[in-house]
């Protein structure tokens, strides 16, 4: 299948999911809040039981692994929370988009410049995790309340000393500017403080981890 076809099947395989989700939800739901929740009623509602575990088959590099005969999702409980949202999505990827496919055994994704190197069917879930639980729309609003319209915050002359404010370590101008647009974005994904406003960190408000926010906010073009 045309790789460009097949991207815009995993938006409609996740639009359906949040669409579906989304009918059965209160009237005044918090969009951000149901976001946070819909991998695991997703799951739910497809019938599929989720279980935690120190270790998956005996390896702890595991982050997830997919049992579809069982209809189990395993999740390795050491990681962060905010890993496992993202590897819950990502095994919700493998169940949606692979079904001729019986087992997946996934290892959390510590290097994103090695991304494009996975098989295409790790990437698919990856996509179909961040459009889950990164939504463009709900991301581009999100950001904008906080930190004002795309490309206004970059230009802020004040971003080191309000970095360092949240981060509380001193982060000055010239190194800011020598790292790569995915560290700066990152360090963007943990402000919490801003124009001296306690405002929580965007990664948190999505439930995921300041790497992914990171990536999403580089990919959409809202900070760069």
């Amino acid at each position: 299948m045309d790789q460009k076809v097949r991207t815009e099947a995993i938006k409609v395989a996740v639009r359906k999911q949040l669409e579906d989700l989304w009918l059965d939800a209160p009237e005044e739901g918090n969009v951000l809040e149901f976001l946070r929740q819909a991998p695991e009623r997703i799951s739910k509602a497809s019938g599929l039981a989720i279980m935690k575990a120190p270790c998956i088959n005996g390896d702890g590099r595991v982050a997830g692994y997919l049992n579809r005969p069982e209809k189990v999702i395993i999740l390795t409980e050491t990681l962060s929370p905010a890993v496992l949202h993202f590897t819950l999505g990502h095994e919700l990827g493998h169940w949606f988009l692979h079904p001729g496919k019986a087992y997946f055994r996934d290892f959390a994704l510590s290097n994103p410049s090695t991304s494009e190197k996975r098989p295409v069917e790790e990437r698919e879930a990856d996509r179909f995790a961040t459009l889950l639980t990164m939504p463009e729309k709900t991301v581009r609003n999100c950001y904008e309340e906080l930190f004002g319209e795309s490309g206004q915050l970059a230009r802020d002359e004040d971003l080191p000393f309000w970095l360092s404010q949240s981060l509380r370590r001193d982060i000055d101008r010239d190194w800011l500017e020598a790292q790569n647009s995915n560290t700066r974005a990152k360090l963007v994904a943990e402000l919490t403080i801003y124009r001296g406003r306690h405002r929580g960190a965007l990664a948190n408000h999505f439930g995921v981890s300041s790497t992914a926010m990171g990536l999403r906010l580089v990919e959409l073009g809202l900070f760069e």
